[in-house]
């Protein structure tokens, strides 16, 4: 794609922005222990825009954008749906969770990596590591854990689409989080570019910079958080909407 290519798709996505939809939807073991804790809920969300079949119209996307990157789902035609966004984690409450350790190393060891946010002296009901607890706020008994967020390639580098997206889905996944946990890595790196320690180190600090943008904060090298009860997050998610052109206090006054 040529420089004025691109920067013309950059100007369609960006007028397209206020007619993109959020989604989510969770599922929880009625009963159950480990993977199928009756305390933990996992979730899935995503972020979808419709296309116009006539490029002509005000959004502007067609055929000649199907191939751009636009999607994270495949397109086959205009006037279809774009997945801009996809999204995927866990919700625990601590009130309610059978084995707060079983039920995320059970999962995966990327949810494994989690734990060190937990007491090891205490399981029913569960509690965040003296630490962890003396950073937040002591409002709400559930955690929400992102596992990954994906944003499609061509939405990439637009002034904070991708942050403002996931920013929005935290409260319709979780309204009354206590914290929101993340595991800042970059995923999409190949595995000659994941071998690379220059590389690695590079993409790393970029992807914790973007997370640090939305308030969130190191608990560990590992472990960053975001206390909802503080207002640097709802601050940072303000300046983004600005920033992209929409009303900052439409939707969440997060």
């Amino acid at each position: 794609m040529t420089p004025n290519a691109s920067n013309d798709l950059s100007k369609i996505l960006l007028a397209g922005l206020p007619e993109v939809q959020l989604h989510q939807e969770g599922f929880a073991s009625l009963v159950g222990e480990d993977v199928t804790d009756s305390g933990t809920m996992e979730w899935r969300a995503w972020a979808t825009l419709h296309l116009d079949t006539d490029e002509d119209e005000e959004n502007g996307l067609g055929q000649s954008h199907l191939n751009d990157g636009v999607s994270l789902s495949d397109m086959k035609s205009p006037g279809e749906t774009i997945t801009v966004l996809r999204a995927d984690g866990l919700v625990i409450d601590l009130w309610r969770v059978r084995n707060i350790f079983d039920a995320l190393d059970a999962r995966s060891q990327d949810m494994a990596n989690f734990i060190p946010m937990f007491d090891t002296r205490t399981r029913r009901p569960a509690q965040l590591a003296p630490k962890l607890d003396d950073m937040i706020e002591p409002l709400g008994n559930k955690v929400l854990i992102i596992d990954r967020v994906t944003l499609a390639p061509a939405w990439r580098g637009l002034g904070g689409v991708g942050r403002l997206l996931i920013s929005r889905l935290i409260p319709w996944i979780c309204g009354d989080a206590r914290l929101v946990a993340v595991c800042p890595y970059p995923v999409e790196l190949t595995e000659d570019e994941e071998s690379d320690d220059a590389v690695l180190a590079a993409d790393l600090k970029r992807v914790r910079g973007i997370w640090r943008s939305l308030g969130f904060r190191p608990y560990t090298e590992d472990i960053w958080v975001m206390d909802p009860a503080m207002s640097d997050h709802g601050r940072a998610v303000k300046n983004i909407a600005r920033r992209l052109g929409l009303d900052p206090d439409a939707g969440w006054d997060t």
